[in-house]
């Protein structure tokens, strides 16, 4: 199984590191099963490499803060992963803002908090999608001896301070508005049905 963890923003990707090293410790499943793009080898062709670990996509993480859940890039990965895998598996991780306050197309998911219980419920949501789940109490085990070092990496991404990520997400909204100005007919096709899903 392949899990994309989605991030948009230096708040957003922080969050989506943690999730990056941790998961596969708690799930006891080898690293390269869950896709980042902060991952991609220097000289790697960034979009191709973007897109196949969209295609290749069994299950979505979405790293969603107030400054990213209207960000083109988070809509638009998350319209692909929900056309892709389905919308039952796509989890917005909610990191600095409630789901009352989200707004937009984000809100068509069920949205996971920072809370220990409500994150123990994504774990294992991810765990039973795989060829050969972990069985729950030892899961359950795993999770309570990962939690700690897991939230203390996500108070980390809440707290830090930029300039919204606005270096971060400029640099992904653009790479995907060149991305769509040179797909093909097929893809936009594609495209404009992951987007009407969305409305």
């Amino acid at each position: 199984m392949n899990v994309f963890i989605s991030w948009s923003g230096t708040r957003s990707r922080l969050a989506a590191e943690a999730f990056h090293r941790i998961l596969p410790m708690i799930l006891t499943t080898p690293n390269e099963k869950f896709y980042l793009s902060t991952g991609i080898y220097k000289g790697a062709n960034w979009n191709a490499n973007l897109n196949k670990g969209l295609q290749i996509a069994d299950f979505g993480i979405l790293c969603v803060t107030r400054d990213n859940y209207a960000a083109p890039w988070m809509i638009y990965e998350a319209g692909f992963l929900a056309h892709k895998a389905g919308a039952d598996k796509v989890a917005p991780f909610l990191l600095d803002i409630s789901p009352s306050e989200l707004r937009g197309p984000v809100t068509q998911f069920q949205s996971t908090v920072f809370e220990k219980e409500d994150l123990r419920k994504l774990v294992f949501a991810i765990n039973r999608l795989q060829e050969a789940p972990v069985r729950e109490s030892y899961l359950s085990s795993n999770f309570d001896m990962a939690y700690d070092t897991l939230a203390e990496h996500l108070r980390k991404a809440s707290d830090f301070q930029d300039e919204e990520g606005i270096e971060d997400m400029a640099r992904k909204t653009l790479a995907g508005v060149e991305k769509l100005l040179n797909l093909s007919t097929e893809n936009q096709s594609l495209l404009r049905e992951i987007m009407s899903g969305l409305k």
